[in-house]
């Protein structure tokens, strides 16, 4: 299992994020399955400044049943350290 599950949302520079936690020496994986999702230790669900798109679109293909993207779930809380 790799140190971060990065989920494919279609609405994010998914290299650009790859390429910053490669370089940190993290292994990395992109994916739209939600079961890896789920056994997934760290989870990363970009969409800075188009959050609300990313989970549309994961919602429109069904099988996300995951918190994160429940209908009526609130967006996570910010990473401590991030202000």
């Amino acid at each position: 299992m790799p140190d971060v599950v990065i989920v494919n949302s279609g609405v994010a520079n998914l290299a650009s994020i790859c390429s910053a936690f490669r370089r940190l020496g993290t292994s990395v994986v992109v994916t739209d399955d939600p079961s890896v999702v789920a056994a997934a230790r760290r989870v990363v669900l970009p969409g800075v400044g188009a959050f609300g798109a990313g989970l549309a679109a994961l919602r429109a293909g069904g099988g996300w049943g995951c918190r994160c993207c429940a209908k009526g779930a609130r967006r996570p809380p910010p990473c401590p350290g991030s202000g």
